[in-house]
């Protein structure tokens, strides 16, 4: 009897040790507008989402203020009203924080700064955080490669285009970075999981113990 206990015992902790992570899980509660925008604006929908991984985490609510400009970051994409005026926007600065509103404003704004830069990836992600005057300038001294005025951006703006791009290739390569999904929604697995299964045996080893 011992010796059964103890290979039951022994089974369970190999079945636990040997069992897969949990599944990463992704939102995607935004997917759709995602892709409509993507659509709409020629962006691929993997940079759109490394932006908005970069820019709020997938927070609809983010909200940062940008004193040094007199207004304020907004929503997914972190879109400026300043930005958003520049780009037709005439509703409220609330009204920012509307996840279809947001991400139509930032991903046009992304797809502005796509063209201006020659459809460079991440010279269009440098001046969407950075200013495309700032940029702009840089490229007119130092050249058209990222390469070349990356050591001119300021230390925050060279860390922010590394992450949108780290993001972003995630997302292209179909993983998720685990971002959690807003209230309400429910989150999506990115891998098949075997966790029922494992449950299963895990209850049936202990009711056989139990049992003993």
């Amino acid at each position: 009897m011992r010796r059964w206990k103890a290979f039951l015992a022994g089974t369970l902790a190999l079945v636990l040790a040997l069992a897969p992570a949990a599944p990463a899980f992704a939102c995607s509660a935004y997917d759709d507008l995602i892709r409509r925008a993507a659509l709409r604006y020629s962006v691929p929908d993997w940079l759109i989402k490394g932006v908005i991984a970069a820019e709020s985490g997938f927070r609809a609510d983010a909200y940062r203020p940008e004193p040094q400009v007199g207004d304020a970051a907004h929503g997914l994409m972190q879109v400026l009203l300043s930005t958003a005026r520049e780009l037709g926007y005439r509703g409220s600065a609330s009204g920012l924080m509307d996840p279809e509103t947001n991400i139509d404003l930032g991903t046009r704004y992304l797809a502005a700064m796509l063209e201006r830069f020659g459809g460079d990836h991440e010279l269009a992600v440098a001046a969407y955080n950075a200013g495309p005057g700032r940029v702009g300038r840089l490229v007119e001294t130092y050249g058209t490669r990222y390469a070349a005025i990356r050591p001119h951006l300021s230390a925050a703006a060279q860390d922010h285009v590394a992450r949108v791009m780290t993001y972003a290739g995630q997302f292209r390569a179909g993983q998720t970075g685990g971002f959690l999904c807003p209230a309400g929604e429910t989150p999506r697995s990115t891998a098949g999981s075997v966790q029922p299964l494992l449950v299963a045996l895990i209850l049936a080893l202990f009711v056989a113990l139990a049992n003993q």
